[in-house]
């Protein structure tokens, strides 16, 4: 019998008691037949609300249902960021020897049912990646300005980077394992949104196979978003430069 593929999905949480149960359920729901086996990591950076709590208490409950899912929580000190969270839940999956490695939100802007298509996509593929910006994607409830903002952004580090990802600073990707040891994630230099579009120039710059796929992208409903906007974009820029000129990403 053919060993079980391992998937191991990174989600990195700051105050998300309103959302967390309901993403683990819908990605336990989108994995049930699957035939994989699916490890949901847990990264939570000391949420005041309770969120690594409330996760806890209901896994007996997710077990009992979900007989391929494993669910581990990693509490954090205090609030350490984006970035290091997603390599905390990089590094996590190593250990667990995943084939498959995903980055996702807690806030179900990400919606689990595509994981799927993920899985189907990353056969022939290194990196899968949910893009908001190819036929067929799109986001739902993002007003005029946000919009703008995210597609400027997008098309100035595409521009810049010499790259054909629409998306570059989508969250919701898979990879192969082999990538993201190969691309040495100890070396990121970048947080936040930034720190997406680094991801994918390292991937880029190594020669990996990467794949758009499309995804509705609706905004939360429930919580608050942690994005400081303008802060962002300007770092956003400088980093985009620097990369330009950073001749020791595949040394």
């Amino acid at each position: 019998m053919e060993k079980k593929k391992i998937l191991s999905i990174g989600i990195p949480t700051y105050n998300e008691k309103e959302n967390i149960y309901n993403i683990v359920l819908e990605i336990a729901k989108s994995v049930e037949n699957q035939n994989i086996i699916t490890i949901i990591n847990i990264i939570d950076d000391n949420s005041p609300d309770g969120t690594a709590d409330l996760i806890e208490r209901s896994i007996p409950i997710l077990k009992d249902n979900f007989s391929n899912l494993h669910i581990n929580v990693i509490r954090r000190e205090g609030k350490l960021g984006l970035a290091s969270a997603h390599i905390r839940g990089f590094k996590e999956a190593f250990s667990q020897n995943a084939d498959y490695i995903m980055e996702m939100d807690a806030d179900l802007s990400h919606q689990p049912k595509y994981i799927p298509i993920f899985l189907d996509a990353i056969k022939d593929n290194d990196v899968i990646i949910g893009s908001r910006y190819i036929r067929g994607g799109g986001t739902l409830n993002w007003n005029i300005v946000r919009k703008t903002l995210s597609l400027g952004a997008g098309i100035y580090a595409r521009t810049i980077l010499g790259m054909r990802v629409q998306d570059m600073s989508a969250g919701y990707v898979m990879y192969r394992s082999e990538v993201l040891k190969k691309i040495n994630i100890d070396k990121i230099k970048s947080n936040g949104y930034s720190f997406q579009i680094e991801l994918k120039y390292r991937c880029f710059k190594f020669g990996f196979k990467i794949k758009e796929i499309p995804i509705i992208f609706p905004d939360r409903t429930k919580g608050v978003s942690k994005m400081n906007k303008i802060d962002t974009i300007i770092k956003t820029a400088f980093m985009v430069l620097k990369l330009k000129f950073d001749k020791s990403i595949t040394n």
